[in-house]
């Protein structure tokens, strides 16, 4: 199948946005109500053939997706790229590859002032670790906050939940005091050393096979621990 979309709009995206709020987005500024609808029953098809073992957020489907829409494939760096061609394979974020395990799984989070402020969905927000804004010391919504809806980017508006259309912006926001945990764990991954990156990843899941044979704990608890081991590992 070559015969490619030819969109009214193509957005720009933003440096730092992740592939499926980018493609959602597109949808909605070409009066199209999912992501599904923007490719239609044929072509969506064809990109889940093509790349089965992947969503759109690895650079396999991905790159399928631009090709299809015919947008600029410099747009590829918005999906993280996998090592290997299986669905367990670890997600490359600039030069340090991140276990699959440690992306949310379930849904996707936001932090309403970012989206008040940009209306986009950030890649950074997939990573477990990063359960808080950054830049604001919010906590991250994984859910509605009407309604109890899982977030999905698949249909509907970035700002809306797609079951109820609530305006996630609108949602309560929650002040984090220790913020630094994700500040310091944003700096561990800029390092880019796989070693370092691959020590904090081993502790991490250490951690979370301990706490299994009790009761399992928040990312927030695991972060503290793992950030207490680098930071003041006699204590």
């Amino acid at each position: 199948m070559n015969n490619k979309i030819q969109l009214l709009i193509e957005a720009t995206p933003y440096p730092d946005e992740s592939a499926t709020s980018y493609l959602l987005r597109t949808a909605e500024l070409n009066g199209h109500t999912s992501v599904y609808q923007l490719f239609g029953k044929e072509k969506f098809s064809f990109l889940s053939k093509s790349s089965p073992n992947y969503t759109f957020v690895d650079t396999n489907r991905f790159r399928y997706a631009l090709q299809t829409l015919n947008l600029n494939p410099d747009y590829i760096d918005l999906a993280f790229e996998r090592d290997r061609s299986t669905s367990r394979a670890p997600r490359k974020y600039r030069n340090v590859y991140i276990d699959r395990h440690l992306f949310k799984s379930k849904s996707y989070s936001y932090c309403p002032q970012c989206l008040i402020e940009q209306p986009y969905f950030r890649k950074l927000w997939l990573l477990r670790p990063v359960y808080a804004c950054p830049i604001h010391s919010i906590l991250l919504l994984d859910n509605c906050y009407k309604c109890g809806h899982a977030i999905q980017l698949r249909s509907g508006s970035l700002v809306k939940c797609s079951n109820c259309l609530t305006d996630l912006r609108e949602a309560q926001q929650i002040h984090y005091v220790e913020n630094y945990l994700v500040h310091w764990f944003i700096y561990i991954l800029n390092q880019n050393s796989n070693e370092l990156f691959q020590e904090f990843t081993s502790f991490w899941f250490a951690l979370e096979k301990f706490s299994a044979l009790d009761e399992p704990r928040s990312d927030e608890y695991y972060l503290k621990i793992v950030h207490e081991y680098f930071v003041n590992n006699a204590n």
